[in-house]
């Protein structure tokens, strides 16, 4: 197959779009065109590439349409062969109503079936209904939020012609119960999955003279690392021996840099932004900590499980179901510092306790977390 390269659309033929030729004697695979804003790096369009990635494209031929911009995953899922569209821009109003563009795609790539992902579903599940594709599958990646009126209404419009809703975690699904517009009935629960080889092949670093705690997410305020930043603080009063290595970018880094500075910590943090190299980051340090208000299931916590560490982590959405308290890591409080730095310090002053949880860790990451084990979900609500 020939994709797209990160022009934007043009006038080919679904044939050229899909690399499944018009008339061919063998049998046509499934199309499945992904609807996404962006293939940014984080954790929802992640799963996105690891999906594609361990689909079977004997059978499927994944697609995958940018709303509103390719994002620097794009490049990993052109190189699988894999088409990549980004849409042209969309009026605001109008495309609600009729979003012409994603219709004209999903049309020229055949789709037969429409995987929309978290913050396109009116657009996605609207667009694919009117070109008449007969599965309709919409993610919801992360924690629901109050809304207004219309965009409840929205919401129970795209339900309608929805033929799955899949969330990522028992929590978002007892959410959506609560929410009392979407038919439950329609709700399944697939819990995402990492590769786990990718993290399981590099080596830990060699023992140090002090402890690194890492960190690794989209820098915006959902991720709360102020909190961890104080917690930091609250270690260094205590005299721990102990730096933090934040992996990841986003609108709250300048202020969350600010705040290293005012609080005395700026030795001991450091900021390595958006990184490609997941893996040995994880492997570099030996104590994973997610200060978030909000979580699906955490790709982050996955990843730092399938690489053997010990986390501690916020007790909010799907994180419970991830860390048993004292077992594999630890829980606290949501926006409390000291409850953090407490369960960090345990960590930090005994290395027997941090091995023993990252093992724990691992071993259930490949028991539970697999993305082949999630994808072939997938696959199975696509084959219907």
């Amino acid at each position: 197959m020939e994709p797209l390269d990160r022009t934007r659309m043009n006038d080919r033929s679904p044939a050229e779009l899909t690399g499944a030729a018009q008339g061919s004697s063998d049998r046509k695979k499934t199309v499945v065109a992904h609807v996404i804003l962006s293939l940014v790096i984080g954790g929802m369009e992640q799963i996105v590439v690891d999906m594609i990635k361990s689909m079977d494209r004997k059978r499927f031929e994944p697609v995958v349409i940018c709303l509103e911009r390719l994002g620097a995953l794009a490049e990993e899922v052109t190189a699988l062969g894999v088409t990549v569209v980004e849409l042209p821009p969309m009026l605001p109003v109008v495309s609600f109503l009729y979003p012409a563009a994603l219709i004209k795609v999903i049309r020229r790539c055949g789709a037969d079936v429409v995987h929309v992902h978290s913050g396109c579903w009116f657009k996605g599940a609207a667009a694919a209904r009117i070109c008449g594709v007969r599965r309709i599958i919409y993610t919801l990646h992360g924690a629901t939020s109050a809304k207004t009126f219309s965009l409840r209404l929205m919401e129970r419009i795209a339900a309608k012609v929805t033929s799955e809703i899949v969330v990522v975690s028992h929590d978002l699904q007892e959410q959506l119960r609560l929410s009392g517009h979407i038919p439950m009935e329609k709700v399944s629960v697939i819990v995402n999955g990492v590769d786990i080889e990718r993290f399981s092949a590099v080596s830990p670093r060699a023992a140090a003279d002090h402890v690194r705690i890492g960190a690794i997410a989209r820098l915006q305020k959902v991720k709360d690392l102020g909190t961890l930043l104080r917690a930091v603080r609250i270690l260094k009063d205590e005299g721990e021996n102990a730096t933090l290595e934040l992996t990841g970018d986003g609108p709250e880094r300048q202020a969350l840099e600010r705040l290293s500075v005012e609080l005395g910590i700026a030795d001991r943090v450091q900021f390595l932004g958006f990184r490609r190299d997941t893996p040995q980051r994880l492997a570099e340090i030996d104590i994973f900590a997610l200060s978030s208000l909000s979580e699906g299931t955490s790709i982050s916590i996955l990843e730092a499980m399938a690489a053997g560490k010990p986390v501690v982590a916020t007790r909010v959405g799907g994180n419970p179901a991830l860390i048993e308290e004292g077992e594999n890591g630890f829980l606290v409080p949501a926006a409390d510092p000291a409850a953090l730095a407490g369960a960090l310090r345990q960590l930090i002053r005994n290395g027997e306790l941090r091995a023993g949880m990252g093992e724990k860790n691992r071993l259930k990451a490949i028991r539970l977390y697999s993305v082949k084990a999630m994808t072939e979900q997938y696959e199975k609500l696509y084959s219907i």
